[in-house]
């Protein structure tokens, strides 16, 4: 397996983020990925354990646009 590879889009890249640090076998990123996309991804799978900045950017604004819907959603149903 390229660990050069993204886990998410599959491109090589030079700088990839690590889903999983050393300390935790689920981290904070891997929570965000699975829970976005129901992919599910587990240190020592065998399969890329990182995901490219572009991914990561990706996910960061679904995180925002869902927040964003659901903030929307409150201040229409409190009038």
């Amino acid at each position: 397996m390229d660990i050069n590879k993204c886990r998410l889009c599959l491109k090589t890249a030079n700088s990839l983020i690590t889903i999983f640090d050393g300390a935790y076998s689920k981290s904070i990123l891997s929570s965000k990925i699975m829970n976005l996309t129901n992919v599910e991804i587990y240190p020592n799978d065998g399969l890329p354990s990182s995901i490219c900045v572009i991914c990561n950017q990706k996910l960061d604004e679904c995180i925002q646009f869902i927040n964003l819907c659901k903030k929307s959603d409150f201040d229409l149903r409190k009038k």
